[in-house]
């Protein structure tokens, strides 16, 4: 289950079009990869951090400007 879901969040469109990890590579080696393996694990929070946090800028800043002309 949880394979599934670290495949699924490498194979999304998203990650796939980062430049800062080769995703197609990650996913190549996924079987090879201890059960909670530490490589993995690192890429999967990283990408997860992207989603939340660098995908998210512009909402940020919208939110940021709007708090500061009220």
């Amino acid at each position: 289950v949880v394979r599934d879901f670290v495949g699924d969040v490498f194979s999304s469109a998203c990650a796939q079009r980062r430049d800062l990890v080769d995703n197609r590579a990650v996913l190549s080696k996924l079987d090879q990869e201890p059960r909670f393996g530490r490589k993995v694990w690192g890429l999967l929070c990283l990408e997860l951090w992207q989603r939340t946090f660098h995908d998210r800028a512009a909402h940020f800043k919208q939110l940021i400007a709007r708090e500061a002309s009220e």
